[in-house]
């Protein structure tokens, strides 16, 4: 239930957000087949999009008329399974219920409008998405073929972004994802993509920062070490620009491959670092929407949910999302 809270409060609250603005607003109730309000009209592009309508931002349907999303996530006829077992109660029960599975979708439906639900989220059963005609998210998740860059012992999973195989893997995902259900590049009733769900970018130690260190502490052949050390040399120039700056007595660039942790006693020190951090973000959504856009050049990118608002992350991942999604949760943390 937390998770599904969490979803139906994210970004899409940001259309009660923004200042007010003089728009004129046609006097009608009429809503398109999308659920697209036609009081206020905006491009009609057959995708659902973002678009700045006064000095308001909008979430447009495929049919041109703006929408408000209230979105219902996780409805799925697997339910969740007993703690300690594989027996899956809410499946059992429905399935005794219910003659097949697009009865219960059919109900299902009917009872999420009956409470004002217009959208259906995350991690929902194919059957409540394509059997009914209400718009939908959809989550592709990162993969984890790529190596964990925090260390072990710690909670969480950050792939180093720098390996061959955080493509390789996501790719994958989305392949999988148009194999289960085919017509999702060319589905008008898709919102978007989440392409992840809380990464943690937050590192080992639960705080800013903390990312950085644990891709510093990786052996001298990680990728994502390298990825370092060529940040750092691509910064400076040269050797004796960083010692003079840092004040270290480094002999070459590649001294940074060999150290395992810098301590942040210089403000210099940090700033890099947390630039470096914000590299990473980029590096980790600009592959990803790459990879995306090669099979799907029209839906709308949510982001990943990060669970921190760190500015870093903010900048970075924000610039390639059409709508940027938090996970509300752990705001105030680190």
């Amino acid at each position: 239930m937390k998770r599904v809270i969490r979803l139906i409060l994210f970004s899409f609250i940001l259309i009660c957000c923004f200042n007010q603005a003089s728009l004129s607003i046609e006097d009608t109730g009429d809503f398109d087949k999308y659920g697209g309000w036609k009081g206020i009209r905006g491009e009609a592009t057959g995708c659902f999009h973002t678009q700045k309508i006064g000095n308001r931002w909008w979430i447009i349907t495929p049919e041109g008329n703006v929408f408000f999303a209230k979105i219902m996530s996780g409805v799925r006829i697997s339910g969740i399974p007993e703690s300690g077992s594989k027996k899956r109660p809410y499946q059992e029960a429905c399935l005794k219920k219910y003659p097949d599975e697009n009865t219960w979708a059919e109900t299902s439906i009917k009872r999420l409008q009956e409470w004002g639900f217009n959208v259906i989220g995350n991690w929902s059963s194919k059957s409540v998405f394509s059997y009914s005609k209400l718009p939908y998210l959809m989550d592709i998740g990162i993969g984890k073929k790529a190596p964990n860059v925090i260390p072990k012992g710690s909670y969480g999973y950050f792939p180093d972004v720098f390996d061959p195989l955080f493509e390789e893997s996501f790719r994958d995902n989305i392949k999988g994802k148009l194999k289960w259900y085919p017509k999702l590049a060319d589905d008008p009733w898709l919102i978007g993509y989440f392409l992840a769900d809380e990464p943690a970018w937050y590192g080992s130690k639960n705080r800013r920062g903390s990312l950085i260190d644990d891709f510093i502490a990786l052996p001298d052949s990680a990728y994502g070490k390298k990825a370092w050390r060529d940040f750092i040399e691509k910064k400076y120039g040269n050797i004796e620009n960083l010692n003079l700056v840092w004040q270290k007595k480094f002999k070459n660039s590649d001294d940074l491959l060999k150290i395992t942790k810098i301590k942040d006693d210089k403000d210099v020190i940090t700033k890099d670092k947390l630039e470096f951090f914000k590299f990473i973000a980029e590096a980790f959504s600009g592959k990803m929407i790459a990879i995306l856009r090669e099979y799907d050049k029209y839906h709308m990118v949510l982001g990943s949910r990060p669970s921190r608002h760190y500015p870093e992350i903010v900048e970075a991942v924000g610039k390639y999302t059409d709508i940027y999604a938090m996970s509300y949760g752990h705001l105030n943390e680190g």
